[in-house]
């Protein structure tokens, strides 16, 4: 049954604060900044809920989803001499949940941003596969009342566009480039980005079927003196040295058949793209697209690192967040990437991280692999 969105004054009911006692909340007031998200698998609910691993997947879920605003985590970060307070704010649906619970994930998203108002939140970033399911925020722009709302799409595709030049610096020429969910609002404005920059002889846009039409119509526009190909067709991703993942997929779509054997792969899809068995398997090198922020304390396992470095590692964040965070620090008013990045917005997100000492994180990989480096892998 389709549940009614209560008034502000009645959100607190439907609120529930994680288990976790190092990332339980100690402040009730108004906050800079929140950050939405929801379980990629069933692990990151029971980071949030621990006392339930002793229950089954399912029980784990139906016992959390009477109160769908779950607060995981408290997120702080110092701009100056100013202390930022943000929350990590999760809904109990997993990603592989979403096509068949859309109604009632778009009722809890409701309730949080009801929730974030009522804490007179600043700016609400949407993380995961959040903003496919909205129409990258459009959809929730008539359920906001004085916040602001961004996907993280502009600073993410500007991370993105710095690693490759980075991975371009040292390999010093890439000969095919292929970008994996390129008609998408990430991948054309990393598309252009990296287009701009000339980055790779050939670029190989991929993404399904029904969307040919619109990588197309994006290619007529595009740079022509680089050669630009078009296809729903994963094997094409074997051709390339360097693969961007950007898709809002809920599940890994890329095997070991589609990857030819030492070539890198930035994976920004939450859920990943690219499992470690199938880089392994493959001989691929997986980056993920992380940002640094001076100062920053998320105590959560986003599962990025080994639990014994999450304590140092709290400063390196997923891009979306780094973006919401950046907004609030500038004080921004109204909301910031909905739909395409524009850009005059990837201009004015690459100033703010510039001004605020916010990077690109060094090289990633999954949490068994760890930091890279990558002379070591071009050296094999």
């Amino acid at each position: 049954m389709k549940r009614e969105i209560p008034r502000t004054n009645e959100t607190q009911d439907f609120v529930s604060i994680t288990s976790n006692v190092e990332c339980q909340p100690n402040y009730f007031g108004a906050l800079d900044f929140a950050f939405i998200v929801h379980a990629r698998t069933a692990e990151d609910l029971l980071r949030a809920y621990p006392h339930l691993r002793e229950h089954t997947e399912e029980i784990a879920f139906e016992s959390v989803r009477p109160k769908p605003i779950l607060v995981g985590s408290y997120i702080h970060v110092e701009v100056g001499k100013k202390l930022l307070r943000g929350e990590l704010i999760g809904i109990p649906f997993l990603a592989t949940e979403f096509r068949r619970k859309l109604p009632e994930i778009r009722d809890a998203l409701k309730l949080v941003l009801n929730y974030c108002s009522h804490r007179q939140t600043k700016i609400v970033g949407l993380g995961g596969l959040l903003p496919s399911v909205t129409r990258h925020g459009h959809d929730l722009l008539s359920f906001v009342d004085g916040v602001g709302i961004t996907t993280g799409h502009s600073f993410t595709a500007h991370v993105i566009a710095e690693q490759v030049l980075a991975i371009k610096r040292k390999f010093l020429k890439i000969k095919s480039l292929a970008i994996l969910g390129a008609a998408g609002s990430m991948g054309q404005a990393t598309t252009k980005l990296l287009l701009a920059e000339k980055v790779a002889d050939k670029f190989t846009l991929i993404d399904v079927h029904p969307k040919l039409g619109a990588l197309n119509e994006m290619k007529s526009k595009l740079n022509r003196q680089i050669q630009i190909e078009t296809t729903s067709e994963l094997s094409a991703l074997k051709k390339s040295e360097v693969i961007i993942c950007v898709t809002n997929s809920p599940s890994a779509l890329i095997q070991p058949e589609h990857l030819s054997s030492g070539c890198i792969i930035i994976d920004d899809a939450q859920p990943p793209n690219v499992t470690h068995e199938v880089a392994r398997a493959a001989g691929a090198t997986v980056l993920k697209c992380l940002a640094q922020v001076p100062r920053l304390k998320c105590p959560f396992d986003f599962g990025i690192f080994p639990k014994d470095l999450l304590p140092e590692k709290q400063n390196i964040v997923f891009t979306c967040l780094a973006e919401t965070l950046m907004l609030a620090a500038h004080d921004y008013k109204g909301h910031f990437t909905i739909g395409h990045p524009t850009g005059e917005q990837l201009k004015i997100i690459a100033g703010f991280s510039h001004s605020l000492g916010i990077t690109v994180a060094p090289f990633h990989s999954f949490p068994e692999i760890g930091e890279v480096n990558l002379n070591k892998q071009i050296s094999k």
